[in-house]
């Protein structure tokens, strides 16, 4: 039960850092610290978290430096064009997104 209740903790302290009360937003977060420091491609994580294209690119410009609204964001994300293919994007978390994780995880 110790176990349970210390993830139930940290899963409620994730998604203090999140928007929506679907999971998706702490989904995305996990699964760039999966493969951190690796970066991800938005289109594998489509996959990997069976969300749509555009669910997956609101999240990810919601935790970026700059939101789509032209607004701060929560600067947890970077996204770069992948130098291959111009239109594909690549995104990894930053150190703000590492200190996040590691605040919640330790």
């Amino acid at each position: 039960m110790k176990k349970a209740s210390t993830m139930l903790a940290m899963l409620q302290e994730l998604d203090s850092h999140t928007d929506d009360r679907g999971g998706s937003q702490a989904k995305f977060l996990m699964y760039l610290a999966k493969n951190h420091p690796k970066p991800v491609l938005l289109k594998d994580a489509e996959e990997a978290l069976s969300l749509t294209q555009g669910q997956v690119s609101r999240i990810a410009r919601d935790f970026h430096s700059i939101n789509s609204e032209g607004q701060p964001g929560k600067n947890l994300i970077d996204i770069q064009f992948d130098p291959y293919s111009p239109r594909t994007k690549l995104i990894t978390l930053n150190k703000n997104g590492e200190a996040v994780l590691k605040k919640i995880f330790s």
